[in-house]
This record gives C-alpha cells, sequence and structure tokens, in this order.
C-alpha cells in the first residue's frame, strides 16, 4: 500500500487519487493527515504538501485540490509538472470547459482552446506512468495490478435509412431536391431502393454485425424532425425490427437529439420511447453532434438513470480530450463532489478523419493506427466512432469502408 500524506482530506483530491491509484495503476493507498505517523512509516510513501519530509517522494501542491469553487483565474502549466494531482483533475474534471471560452457554431468547448498541446497523447497516462516508475525506483515491492488493453466499436444511427421509411412527403421532397439540384444519381438509388427492393444506402447492420460482436449502437429516436434530427418517424416498424435484430449480441444505448441540453424533459421523454422498442433498461448514451456542456448534459443524465457516456471527443480533432485512455467518473465541480457516471473518452471517430481533417483513407488509416498504438502502449481504452451513413456520404466509399474494416482488425488485435 502506498501511504500518502495531505494537511487535510478533500473530495477533489481523493478522487484524483483513486483514479490514479484504482482506476490506472491498480494498487491500494492510504491517505492521511497525520504527519507522525506518515514521518515513522517505512514504505512506499508520497508527500502532498510544502513541508520537507525524507524518505518519501514530494509533490508541492498547487492548492487546486483544496479548493471548493471554480476559480476563473486558475492558470494551468503543463510543462512545468510540478503537482501533476492538480494537472491530472484539472483534465479529466474538465475544469477548463467551466471556464468562459470561444464556443464553435454548435456551442462546443473546440479543440483549439484546450490547455493540451497535443492532443493525441494521452498526457495523464504519460504521468501517472513517470509516477510509478519513480516509485518502484525507491521501493520495488510496490504491488502494481495489471490493466488490460481494450477496444469498443461504437456506431451513431442519426438516420436508419437514407431513403426507406421516410413518408410520402418526405419522399416527394427528397425527389424534388434532388431533381432541382440535378442529382440523377441519388434519384435512381431512391427509386431503386423504393420500388426494386435495392438495399437501402445506409443499411450498414450486417457489415457492421458481421466485423463484431458486442458492438454498441446509439439511436437517435428524436420525435420532431429538426435541421440536424433527420430520423425517420418512430412508429415506423423499422426502428423496432433494427433495434430487436440488433440486441442479440450488442448493446443499445441513446443517441439525445440535438436540443436535448436546453430542454431536460425532452431527453426524458426520448429515454422512454427507446426504452420501448428495447427489452433492457438504456445506461449509455452518446450526445448528437458530441454536444457536451459541463456541467448541464451530465447532470442530466445521471438523473435519468445514465450509467455511462461516450461523448468526450472532438469532433475536429481524434485523440484525448480529457487527456487519458483511461475511462474515468464524472466530476461535478459545480457541487465538488464525485458522480457515479462513468466517461468512457472518444478517441476516433469516422466524420473527424472525413470532413475536419479532410485525410484521404490510406492518410487516416496511417493516422489512426498511430493512435491506436499509444493506446496500446498505456494499456487503455480506445473507442471508435462510426456512422451508418459514412460510407455512402463519403467520396470512394468503398475505400472507406476497407479503412474501418482494417482499422478495427488492427484495433482489435
Amino acid at each position: 500500500m502506498i501511504l500518502i500524506y495531505a494537511h487535510i482530506t478533500t473530495e477533489r483530491l481523493k478522487f484524483t487519487l483513486d483514479f490514479i491509484f484504482i482506476d490506472v495503476l491498480k494498487t491500494s493507498y492510504q491517505l492521511i493527515n497525520d504527519l507522525d505517523l506518515f514521518t515513522n512509516s517505512k514504505g512506499a510513501k508520497i508527500n502532498y504538501s510544502s513541508l520537507n519530509i525524507e524518505n518519501s517522494i514530494q509533490i508541492i501542491p498547487s492548492y487546486l485540490l483544496f479548493e471548493y469553487n471554480i476559480n476563473e483565474q486558475y492558470h494551468v502549466e503543463f510543462d512545468s509538472n510540478k503537482d501533476i494531482f492538480s494537472d491530472i483533475f484539472y483534465l479529466i474534471s474538465r475544469y477548463e470547459e467551466y471556464l468562459p471560452s470561444e464556443k464553435d457554431h454548435h456551442n462546443r468547448f473546440k479543440a483549439s482552446n484546450s490547455s493540451i498541446k497535443n492532443l493525441e497523447i494521452p498526457i495523464i497516462n504519460v504521468w501517472i506512468e513517470q509516477l510509478k516508475f519513480d516509485l518502484l525506483s525507491n521501493w520495488d515491492f510496490i504491488p502494481f495490478g495489471n490493466s488490460n488493453y481494450q477496444c469498443i466499436a461504437t456506431y451513431d444511427i442519426d438516420q436508419i435509412y437514407s431513403y426507406k421509411g421516410k413518408g410520402i412527403l418526405r419522399t416527394i421532397g427528397g425527389l424534388t431536391n434532388d431533381f432541382i439540384h440535378l442529382q440523377f444519381r441519388n434519384i435512381q438509388k431512391r427509386i431503386q431502393t423504393l420500388f426494386f427492393n435495392q438495399k437501402d444506402p445506409y443499411d450498414e447492420f450486417d457489415y457492421f454485425i458481421e466485423n463484431n460482436q458486442n458492438n454498441l449502437f446509439f439511436f437517435l429516436v428524436a420525435e420532431n424532425k429538426t435541421e440536424f434530427d433527420k430520423n425517420i418517424p418512430l412508429k415506423s416498424s423499422y426502428y423496432k425490427s433494427i433495434i430487436s435484430k440488433l440486441e442479440v449480441a450488442n448493446q443499445i444505448g441513446i443517441h439525445p437529439s440535438y436540443f436535448t441540453n436546453k430542454k431536460p424533459e425532452l431527453f426524458k421523454k426520448e429515454l422512454s420511447i427507446l426504452e420501448t422498442l428495447c427489452t433492457k433498461k438504456i445506461t449509455q448514451s452518446r450526445q448528437h453532434f458530441l454536444k457536451v456542456e459541463f456541467p448541464t448534459t451530465y447532470k442530466n443524465l445521471i438523473l435519468n438513470g445514465i450509467e455511462q457516456d461516450y461523448s468526450l471527443g472532438y469532433a475536429e480533432n481524434i485523440g484525448f480530450r480529457s487527456g487519458t485512455c483511461t475511462p474515468h467518473y464524472f466530476f461535478d465541480l459545480e457541487q465538488n463532489i464525485a458522480t457515479s457516471l462513468k466517461l468512457f473518452p472518444l478517441n476516433i471517430m469516422d466524420t473527424t478523419l472525413v470532413e475536419y481533417l479532410k485525410l484521404n483513407p490510406k492518410q487516416a488509416l496511417n493516422k489512426t493506427k498511430l493512435l491506436v498504438d499509444i493506446v496500446k502502449k498505456y494499456k487503455g481504452t480506445l473507442t471508435i466512432l462510426w456512422h451508418n451513413s459514412t460510407f455512402e456520404n463519403s467520396k470512394n466509399n468503398a475505400e472507406w469502408k476497407k479503412v474501418h474494416q482494417q482499422l478495427m482488425e488492427y484495433a482489435k488485435k
């Protein structure tokens, strides 16, 4: 057991130490405030104070973990790395996302505003690995456990089908729009799908199932069509049949619609709708458009019984939004308490590669393989997001399907 001294115990400090020593290093620790007991102890020791104590590793606190408010003036400099406990808390609590900052056009925290210079390195895991090395350099008998690398394949189903199940009015509107914009290929595909039993372009469910088992599918079940929510009518029998098919060997989660952050009652209704289509209670979620607002989004999820969230990634960058490849719990800075909501950082998303970074298939595969290697190195959890619409909406869709297949094979081995 590792003994840690601090002059007081706080929720922030305990939350941080639980993450470092229990979740990542798989070992035990004891946090104490008794200076004499700490000084006389012969085992592995970390002195989290400004006092000089012999035979211990000292980390001088910046006092972020001893505060109870959100300090808009708090400034972090990771290069100095003086207080890794505070630095780790700052990142996994998403402290900076509570502070005033410029948002993008979807009111999302921008990757360019992140305090992390290189988002493709899980900097927290790097720091913790160095701490482990320092501990073992001084005490070689510390029983660290083993973490296992894990890859989670997830899929966002914004629209089950591109053409099927849209109803007469939306079908006529779609055909009219294609005529106006001279999209004759779309007209041909729509007619072949609706009248000649050709597979819908978004119907990739058999492919996803064949390539991976125990996938996690997030379904958008917005009642009303908006600019950002365009799923087929919920009364369509397609919903029930697709979900029933997927539930056999996969997990189902909710994909809260675009405006649920501002209308929490909307999320509650959508969750109820999805649960009527499933045989199991829904406990997993990912925000549509990755619209996470701290702490509003996660408080609403907790209030409605959600246990896991997979939204913590950037649309414009792959990598590690919270600085780690290890899942962690949501810490509510407003209430200054740890919660039971577990956050699984999102690392790779198809639309990031195609639309934001504008990579070609070869570049995308090479870039994502490097990220896979990093997560494997630190024995973390890799979360990959693909949309059933990506192949159809991308140029060279056959090549992008090959990218997905090769990426999943590489990530799963």
